[in-house]
């Protein structure tokens, strides 16, 4: 019975390919007798790594001799590290179910319908149901060279999350990596009025079937600001990506990022532009625990606000949030450029935190999922959200101090980070 050797599945005899991930099974008796080369899986694990799918498939076509269909296959059942997680084709009424469904225009639904009947993820449900498309000569691929035209459906990728987004589209480029390792995706999306960034670090080497808790390091200013420094650079700097193996990423905002969402401009939509773009689109892309322990929240200032509220407003999807020195007990907007974000009263109310706390204080658990660190401007904040938890009874760790400079350098990054990480919470 030929193993392959790529991906370790069982094929009966005479199978000139793999039933479960494409390889060509009948390459060179040399080959043939070892299964793909070791410096074959290396460069393939490698290029995967660094978020250059497009190129892993290029290679693994032109060192096998497989199709197109084959070596994607095959490189993504790699990637995930579980060959049995592998859709096999589709066939039977599933697959008229789906074609009914694509030429009715309904991608969403013949995407959501494939995921309730095999269990896969969101990534290879598309790319299935993308495969039947073209094969039957149906336009339900996404467009855009050099893009990832990732369709973000929020429900499917944040289990629980609440009611199923509408059919968004983000185009989002392949990695540009730099000469720290730092790989950088350009986004445009209909949350945000300007293009955007995805910023992301991984460890380094990886298990099959690995996968790495990711810290979201949300940014103080817009865009490519850094008045206060850059939170991906200090963890750079410190190595906590290899210390804890996780994978750092760091978007970036049209807007100054109060992690809101609005009531009316479409291009001030912080909250959705995370929850539905940059989140499914990472889960998507590198090796992500995509479950609330998996994503943990790290800020200070403006976004250690935001890393409160967001994890208030979504215990579900997000596991910890550790915040420091941050305005947390803001009463009202239009302090320090937050009125033209919340855009009204009523609607940054819906944001406040002291209010989430008072509403949220039952439902967090008796894990310290709120991190509360030092200060810098705003320790009276501080010591006031702190007391508010004492009396709510919200479990949480707290440090009052060391006074340190209002800059993500100044020294706090690595022991948040730890607190983020220590035992993380799992699903």
């Amino acid at each position: 019975m030929p193993r392959c050797d790529f991906c370790d599945h069982d094929n009966p005899p005479g199978a000139h390919s793999c039933g479960n991930c494409g390889a060509t099974l009948d390459w060179s008796s040399e080959v043939q007798a070892t299964g793909p080369p070791e410096d074959l899986k290396r460069q393939v694990r490698d290029l995967l790594d660094q978020g250059s799918k497009i190129e892993a498939i290029k290679v693994y076509r032109e060192r096998t001799g497989a199709g197109l269909k084959e070596a994607k296959d095959a490189v993504e059942a790699f990637e995930r590290g579980d060959p049995g997680l592998m859709p096999g084709g589709i066939e039977g009424p599933l697959e008229g179910e789906l074609l009914d469904l694509l030429r009715n225009g309904r991608k969403i639904e013949a995407i959501k319908r494939y995921r309730e009947a095999t269990g896969v993820g969101l990534k290879e449900a598309k790319d299935a149901v993308e495969a039947l498309a073209g094969r039957h000569g149906l336009a339900a691929t996404s467009q855009g060279p050099g893009c990832l035209s990732l369709i973000v459906l929020a429900l499917m990728v944040l289990a629980g999350s609440g009611s199923l987004a509408q059919d968004q589209v983000a185009d989002i480029s392949e990695a540009e990596r730099d000469d720290r390792g730092v790989l950088t995706h350009t986004v445009r999306s209909g949350f945000q009025a300007e293009p955007t960034r995805i910023r992301v670090v991984l460890p380094e080497g990886r298990e099959p079937g690995e996968r790495f808790p990711v810290v979201y390091v949300l940014p103080v200013e817009a865009q490519e600001e850094h008045r206060y420094g850059d939170g991906l650079e200090e963890v750079l700097d410190h190595g906590l990506h290899e210390e804890h193996r996780a994978i750092f990423v760091a978007p970036t905002f049209s807007h100054l990022p109060w992690y809101a969402d609005h009531p009316t401009d479409p291009g001030i939509r912080q909250e959705r532009h995370l929850l539905e773009v940059v989140i499914p689109f990472v889960e998507a892309t590198y090796p992500a625990r995509a479950e609330p322990g998996g994503r943990l929240l790290l800020g200070f200032s403006k976004s250690g606000w935001g890393a409160y509220s967001l994890l208030l407003r979504h215990p579900e999807v997000f596991g910890r949030a550790a915040a420091w020195d941050a305005p947390l007990m803001m009463a009202e907007p239009g302090r320090h450029g937050s009125g033209p974000i919340f855009g009204s009263f009523e609607n940054f109310e819906g944001y406040r935190v002291s209010r989430l706390l008072e509403e949220r204080a039952g439902q967090l658990g008796d894990d310290e999922r709120l991190i509360l660190l030092g200060y810098g401007n705003f320790r009276e904040d501080h010591r006031e959200v702190h007391a508010l938890m004492e009396r709510l009874g919200i479990a949480h760790a707290y440090r009052d101090g060391p006074g340190r400079k209002h800059d993500w350098h100044s020294g706090w990054v690595p022991e948040a980070v730890a607190l983020l990480l220590e035992e993380a919470p799992s699903d």
